[in-house]
C-alpha cells in the first residue's frame, strides 16, 4: 500500500500510516467489529476485504459494517481493482476505494419498517371495513323485514351491493 487519503483514514478513525499498515499486514484491529451486509459478525480469517488484498483479486460493491468501541456501525461499500501494466502484462498494485453508505443503509431499513407498518394498518382497516359492512348488511336485513314492498326492493338491492363489498 503506497498511500491513502485523509478522508479514508478519518472515516476509519485511523492515521494514514495506521491504515496503510493495517491493509499491508492484513490484520483486523482488535477494537473493531466487522459486520456482513446482513448484520452478522465477520468471522476471523474470513474477511472479504483482507482476503482480496492477500489474494490480489478484485472486489466490487462489497458492503461491510464497521463498529469501533462505543460507536455506531458505519456501513461501507468497498471496491478493489487490480492494477496492471499492459505492456509488461503484470500486476502493479491494487486500488482500494470505499464509501460511507451508512445513511443509505439506515434509510433502506427505515423504509422497510415503514412499509411493514403501513401494510399492517391497511390490513387493519380492511378488517374493520368488512366488520362495519357486515353490520350494515345486517341492519339493512332487519329494515327489509319491517318495510313495505318498494323500500324492501331498494334495501335488497343495497344489501346485495354491501355483501359484494364484504367479500
Amino acid at each position: 500500500i503506497c498511500s491513502c487519503s485523509d478522508a479514508a483514514a478519518a472515516l476509519l478513525q485511523m492515521e494514514q500510516e495506521e491504515l496503510t499498515q493495517w491493509l499491508t499486514n492484513g490484520s483486523v484491529a482488535d477494537e473493531w467489529t466487522w459486520l456482513n451486509a446482513d448484520g452478522t459478525v465477520v468471522k476471523s480469517g474470513d474477511h472479504p476485504l483482507l482476503d482480496a488484498v492477500k489474494e490480489r483479486k478484485s472486489l466490487s460493491n462489497v458492503t461491510l459494517g464497521l463498529q469501533s468501541a462505543g460507536q455506531q456501525v458505519k456501513w461501507l461499500r468497498f471496491n478493489i481493482s487490480v492494477l496492471m501494466d499492459k505492456k509488461k502484462k503484470e500486476e502493479t498494485g491494487l486500488l482500494i476505494s470505499f464509501a460511507d453508505i451508512t445513511t443509505e443503509i439506515e434509510m433502506k431499513r427505515e423504509l422497510a419498517t415503514t412499509k411493514q407498518q403501513v401494510r399492517a394498518r391497511v390490513e387493519g382497516l380492511q378488517e374493520r371495513m368488512k366488520r362495519d359492512l357486515g353490520l350494515l348488511s345486517g341492519y339493512m336485513r332487519l329494515q327489509q323485514l319491517y318495510s313495505d314492498d318498494p323500500a324492501s326492493a331498494a334495501l335488497n338491492s343495497s344489501q346485495s351491493k354491501v355483501n359484494a363489498m364484504v367479500l
